[in-house]
């Protein structure tokens, strides 16, 4: 399971929050420029994955900093970043000859 939110850069220590949590820093956590992903220039996009326990924390930890990008969308960032980094694992997979 995933999250997709949206999140303010200014309010970027909340990511640090999250990964300090015992259960939800255990999780996948991951977040990119929201420009790239079709947000203003002064928000990023944070990518949670992880389980269901975990993934209802997120929101008492963070209260109302983040703010969850609509499903179809949050789907469509998901892919493009899964898109990215199987792209980046293939390049790492070409330099080291696998």
């Amino acid at each position: 399971m995933y999250l997709v939110f949206s999140l303010k850069k200014i309010k970027k220590g909340v990511i640090d929050s999250l990964m300090a949590d015992d259960i939800v820093g255990r999780q996948s956590i991951n977040f990119r420029d929201g420009p790239l992903y079709g947000l203003p220039e002064d928000e990023l996009v944070l990518i949670i994955e992880g389980s269901q326990d975990a993934l209802s924390r997120v929101k008492e930890i963070a209260g109302d900093s983040l703010s969850p990008i609509p499903e179809e969308r949050s789907r469509t960032i998901y892919e493009k970043f899964r898109d990215e980094e199987k792209k980046a694992d293939e390049g790492l997979g070409f330099i080291f000859g696998e």
